[in-house]
């Protein structure tokens, strides 16, 4: 079974007072890389190198939006930028029932800081700093931006029920 990216929501959490902020208008959000590193445990005799896997290097997160000075996330998001402080992000799937955003929205932060999640849809969520905010002015179209997500940690992938 597939699931569509309709519906699909992204939040984050400020680093400056813990406020749930959904980012408007992404267009895309790919990535969520990380690669494992290769640690040599091969011997004197052996003929051939031998590996296990190392420490995971977390990668990026590209998230497009369409950018707009008057949307307060995407405001927040090149303030967040600017200070370079960490925050935990949360990515709600479009398979919720009903499939009609917005879908079900975090329902808070445990005392941990972690987000509290529905049960009815898919979740991935991780911690990251915003590692680069470009903006993008073509000509006849809108202004967009990407902005990129390092990564720190393994992202959780929590199914919906």
């Amino acid at each position: 079974m597939s699931v569509k990216t309709q519906g699909t929501e992204l939040y984050v959490v400020d680093p400056a007072n813990d406020a749930i902020i959904k980012v408007t208008c992404p267009t895309a959000i790919t990535g969520l890389t990380g690669s494992r590193t290769q640690v040599d445990d091969s011997c004197l005799e052996d003929i051939a190198a031998s590996f296990i896997g190392g420490r995971v290097q977390p990668g990026t997160m590209a998230v497009p939006i369409n950018t707009d000075p008057a949307e307060p996330s995407h405001v927040r998001l090149h303030e967040i930028f600017r200070s370079g402080e960490k925050f935990n992000f949360a990515i709600g799937w479009g398979d919720f029932t009903g499939g009609v955003a917005p879908g079900p929205v975090p329902t808070g932060l445990d005392s941990a800081g972690e987000f509290i999640f529905p049960s009815t849809r898919s979740w991935l969520s991780g911690n990251a700093y915003v590692a680069d905010y470009d903006f993008n002015f073509n000509a006849d179209d809108i202004v967009r931006s990407t902005v990129t997500f390092q990564l720190s940690g393994f992202p959780e992938w929590e199914p919906k029920a």
